[in-house]
């Protein structure tokens, strides 16, 4: 079985520059090779994500875009990651399941890396601009990396990502404000209460309930079930990327000294399901000492990392 290594934007902008020859780059030559023979041996996969399609094509300089695109599509062979909320319904069910004392149904860690273009976007794309048929044709040819790269290069207008950008940036100054209220009014404990409502009422119990009807579970017998607040958070968190997801939000808003950055939400929402069902992540430090320090690594068993060199010595 292929060992799955998530790399953040940073960590494969780092390895990009050891690809190039640039000088700074020179100290990852080493784990570059070394994952260059096995993804070649298919003993590692290093899938892509939305995010990383997204924040290569933020790149305003063409040249730069292009040859990070050209590398993170050729070494990723064209692996993606599924969005989080693309194994919402199958994390459900599966905590459905443990409730009710049975075994979970889904292995997701085989659900959430595949190969293609609609399996890093999450999303089954409209025939007219990319059909099934037409992928598995460049998968034939060898050319589905090159149709990767670009996309990354020029799929998304310059137009669109200055307006991404500065919805981020308004976005970010209406969220300060909401962080900022809650932590002179709320505990700890509150505020993780509160994320785990917000996210419940706005997005999972629908889906939830849903779900129950699907199995044949007349939802009220269910929800009646829950003894209290623990009951009902030990039920949100057996959903891993709700676990990640939930509790990173509510550890980087407690978090005075951090002022919230544009590219947070997209860090959280990929280590979310990177975190549980990769078997080694490197991120930056922030993430990395939050997700360490409450536990996450040793709970999904995965190795986190903030230094790409010490990949070297795990994928010998």
């Amino acid at each position: 079985m292929s060992k799955i290594i998530y790399l953040d934007q940073n960590k494969w902008i780092d390895i990009a520059r050891a690809f190039y020859g640039r000088e700074d780059g020179e100290k990852y030559h080493p784990v570059l090779e070394k994952l260059q023979e096995k993804v070649n041996l298919g003993d590692i996969i290093v899938p892509i994500s939305a995010v990383h399609i997204i924040e290569t094509a933020r790149n305003g300089h063409k040249d730069r875009r292009e040859r990070l695109a050209n590398f993170i599509a050729e070494l990723s062979k064209s692996y993606g990651i599924l969005p989080y909320i693309s194994v919402r319904q199958q994390e459900i069910e599966n905590s459905i399941l443990l409730k009710l004392g049975k075994t979970p149904k889904h292995n997701i860690g085989e659900i959430a890396i595949n190969r293609g273009v609609a399996h890093m976007l999450g999303m089954e794309l409209p025939k007219n601009v990319f059909s099934a048929d037409y992928e598995k044709f460049l998968i034939k040819v060898n050319q589905l990396e090159k149709f990767v790269a670009t996309m990354m290069i020029d799929f998304i207008s310059r137009e669109l990502v200055n307006e991404l950008k500065q919805e981020d940036i308004d976005s970010i100054v209406d969220y300060e404000k909401s962080r900022q209220l809650k932590n002179e009014e709320l505990s700890k404990e509150m505020r993780l209460r509160v994320a785990i409502m917000e996210m419940a009422y706005d997005r999972l119990f629908p889906v939830i309930i849903e779900q129950l009807k699907k199995m044949g579970i007349d939802p009220k017998p269910f929800a009646d079930s829950f003894k209290d607040i623990e009951d009902w958070k030990g039920f949100f968190f057996s959903m891993p990327t709700m676990d990640i997801w939930i509790n990173l939000h509510v550890l980087r808003d407690s978090d005075k000294g951090k002022a919230v950055h544009r590219n947070d939400t997209n860090d959280m929402a990929f280590l979310s399901i990177a975190v549980p069902y990769c078997d080694i992540v490197v991120t930056e430090k922030y993430w990395a000492h939050h997700l360490i320090s409450n536990g996450y690594d040793k709970k999904y068993n995965t190795t986190i990392l903030t230094d790409l060199t010490e990949l070297t010595d795990l994928i010998k």
